[in-house]
């Protein structure tokens, strides 16, 4: 998202093309460098679209996995979540 963003907005179009992005994960102390190919970006755009439309409709159906609801707050008194 942020290689989109900083390609992208106006503000930060004057900075040039992006050729890293970092993420640094301070508890384990590991940095990991990464530049996303644009059939990447082109595949996230569309899911942040998709997003953004559900959330405009008010479109916020249950999607149970375990991965989901081993991890949500709401996992104990759902009664869609996934067992």
């Amino acid at each position: 998202i942020y290689q989109i963003a900083a390609e992208s907005l106006p503000q930060y179009r004057n900075l040039g093309t992006v050729e890293k992005l970092t993420f640094y994960y301070v508890n384990d102390n590991v940095q990991m460098s990464f530049v996303g190919k644009d059939k990447e970006l082109e595949k996230l755009t569309e899911k942040l679209r998709q997003t953004i439309e559900q959330i405009h409709s008010g479109n916020f159906a249950a999607t149970p996995n375990p991965f989901v609801c081993d991890h949500c707050d709401f996992k104990d008194i759902c009664e869609f979540r996934s067992l």
